[in-house]
């Protein structure tokens, strides 16, 4: 399937873009947002939904603000793997802010 990259499209497992699904969670759709300018759209949307199922053992869509605290976290090994150390510290500081709004 090809993906054309937009300001609302980025592709999940479904192929369905996150504003078009029924269920949406403004947190993970942020967090997808603010990854895929660092791992792309799709490996973005992925991540999210691996590391969802992985620490909270929810699907995105039902993701709780407490669980997503639990997710943030596990974003870090990866990132300083792919950015360093300071930049995902900042990153991660970022999404904190935001995702608290």
């Amino acid at each position: 399937m090809l993906f054309t990259r937009g300001p609302t499209f980025i592709p999940t497992r479904t192929g369905c873009s996150v504003a078009n699904r029924m269920e949406s969670n403004r947190a993970v759709d942020i967090l997808t947002l603010r990854l895929a300018q660092y791992l792309g759209p799709a490996a973005a949307a992925n991540t999210v939904h691996n590391l969802c199922l992985r620490d909270a053992r929810v699907a995105p869509e039902a993701l709780s603000p407490a669980q997503l605290a639990r997710v943030v976290p596990g974003l870090q090994p990866l990132l300083s793997v792919l950015l360093g150390n300071m930049k995902t510290e900042l990153l991660l500081a970022q999404l904190a802010k935001e995702l608290t709004r």
